[in-house]
């Protein structure tokens, strides 16, 4: 080899092993699912975040990427509703229409722009365990630029079974 040749590589030596330790390193962000159950159309998944150990919260996942509904469940014991994203702003807030006559469900919800979530109360999960058929979720009031409206069919699966058996999960 020549002189110059070993000098280039003796200066990308260093850049070389510091790239090879960054691919190769598992990503840090990631989260990873574990399938705890499947009841009606939900599979029943733990999520370990960051790739840690310990998983943070378990969830009812229906549908896949840019579909996917979520029911989580924490250790701290809120329960929080995920759906696909819409652009980041201040005032999000989530609806979801219940069955029967009930006044729409609404929450302040929040965005990373690849989800959206919101904490669900006491008191409106109640309501919404009493959801029949199909799950209607908007983002952002009907007259507002960027609304969004998603709809998951659950059949005739019981939301109250399906939090039953994610509370299982976390415990």
């Amino acid at each position: 080899m020549t002189r110059t040749m070993n000098k280039t590589i003796a200066r990308l030596t260093p850049l070389l092993i510091c790239a090879a330790a960054i691919i190769g390193t598992p990503a840090s962000a990631a989260n990873v699912n574990e399938k705890f159950a499947t009841v009606g159309p939900f599979e029943i998944i733990r999520i370990y975040e960051g790739g840690g150990q310990d998983y943070t919260r378990c969830a009812a996942s229906m549908g896949k990427g840019n579909g996917m509904l979520r029911i989580a469940h924490t250790h701290d014991g809120k329960t929080i509703i995920s759906v696909p994203g819409v652009s980041k702003r201040a005032d999000l807030m989530m609806y979801i229409t219940p069955s029967g006559n009930d006044d729409d469900l609404s929450f302040a919800a929040q965005t990373d722009g690849n989800r959206s979530w919101a904490d669900i109360d006491s008191h409106q999960l109640k309501t919404f365990l009493q959801i029949k058929k199909v799950i209607e979720v908007q983002l952002g009031q009907s007259d507002t630029p960027g609304m969004k409206k998603f709809s998951w069919d659950i059949g005739n699966t019981s939301l109250v079974g399906v939090l039953a058996k994610v509370k299982q999960c976390v415990k």
